[in-house]
């Protein structure tokens, strides 16, 4: 069944999807920010490729306002169109956007494969990720000099169909090879961590729910399989249909709706801390924490005053070590939602080893035990 494009269809593709993937790098950030964490090589890897989504989309634009794409290509004298006219504006918008898309999903699967650095330790792992990380830089690297110079000189590629065969190289090999690789590295990124995670100590429930969030890149996944579809579709029609430009319009607007939902997918694991800080249980420790904390400086308050009348002075609670307390109150698992510490300083010392082990499972897992603390850390307690 044909699919009918329009002009709207293509701005608002172009605009709304970059948009989404914004609005999840921001919670990303945020999520970052609330623990802490510092911004490392995933995160400016997934921000580049923001920036080359929305350069993807505003050439999309560009080339629907000015081009063709959107619309039927207008016939030529006699009501005809001419045979496999494109116009000018038209090859250079397909041009940069292939150009562009090979930087845009390198960087997102190094964005993936560094994430997963952050989480995953060990011999076997380290071998295999910096493996896909020289994979994927080779990969993208090649494919973007490979379409920067499929034709000689390079203002061919936006010439006549005479050129095309005559200047060029054979470009539709290089786009099957590109469109055919793209998910398949994304399957083999994608099962990448599943082993690993289900060698965790964790309840069977958080398992499932941390394979659930890795697996929402399979949507990805079927974005490029879509876009291989329509591709292979376009390059059959091409040889008997003259209107290129509105063919080959799906496989440019599917390559940001692929951008977009890999952004997407590649942001949901790491928004485990907002969703924590924002679950009701956590409210109720909140509340809890308080009162707790209202009752400590209360005593506190009292021994002061007792021991300052005796001539005898106690220090008081900095901020610092309130914060541990009230942090202690609402972790300690002996303490729960309906009881409270018994002492101030079994408290504080429990906030301070409790923070020291959370500090170094989060950047330096050694063992299994801090691995899962570092999972849960930045996937959130899923």
């Amino acid at each position: 069944m044909a699919i009918k494009e329009s002009k709207a269809k293509v701005i608002t593709l172009s605009v709304v999807l970059p948009a989404f993937a914004t609005t999840l790098c921001l919670l990303r950030l945020r999520a970052r920010s609330s623990r802490k964490h510092p911004l490392k090589e995933d995160d400016y890897f997934i921000l580049l490729s923001l920036i080359l989504a929305w350069a993807e989309g505003i050439t999309l634009i560009l080339g629907a306002c000015v081009g063709n794409y959107g619309q039927h290509t207008a016939v030529g004298p006699g009501g005809k169109i001419p045979d496999n006219f494109v116009t000018f504006e038209d090859r250079h918008t397909e041009y940069a956007i292939q150009v562009i898309e090979t930087l845009t999903f390198g960087a997102i699967k190094l964005s993936v494969l560094f994430f997963y650095r952050r989480l995953f330790v060990g011999r076997p792992f380290n071998f295999l990720s910096w493996g896909l990380i020289a994979t994927v830089l080779s990969w993208s690297i090649g494919f973007f000099f490979a379409t920067v110079f499929e034709c000689h000189p390079i203002s061919a590629a936006w010439g006549t169909r005479e050129q095309l065969y005559t200047e060029c190289v054979k470009t539709h090999v290089k786009l099957d090879a590109f469109v055919i690789s793209d998910p398949a590295l994304d399957a083999i990124i994608l099962a990448l961590p599943m082993p690993f995670v289900w060698q965790l100590r964790l309840p069977m429930r958080r398992k499932l729910a941390l394979t659930g969030v890795f697996l929402l890149g399979a949507l990805s996944i079927g974005a490029g399989v879509t876009r291989c579809v329509f591709l292979f579709a376009a390059t059959t029609k091409a040889h008997t249909d003259p209107d290129v430009a509105y063919l080959i319009l799906p496989t440019l607007y599917w390559s940001i709706i692929e951008a977009s939902l890999n952004i997407v997918a590649a942001c949901l694991p790491t928004l485990g801390p907002l969703v924590a800080d924002f679950s009701v249980q956590s409210a109720v420790r909140s509340v809890r924490s308080a009162i707790s904390l209202h009752s400590i400086r209360s005593r506190g308050s009292s021994i002061s005053k007792h021991s300052n009348g005796s001539g005898t002075a106690k220090p008081r609670h900095t901020q610092l070590e309130a914060d541990s307390i009230s942090s202690a109150t609402a972790m300690h698992p002996a303490f729960g939602l309906d009881t409270y510490p018994p002492n101030a300083v079994e408290t504080q010392a429990f906030a301070e080893t409790e923070f020291q082990e959370r500090n170094d499972a989060t950047h330096f897992p050694k063992n299994r035990i801090m691995l899962e603390n570092a999972v849960e850390g930045h996937c959130g307690y899923v």
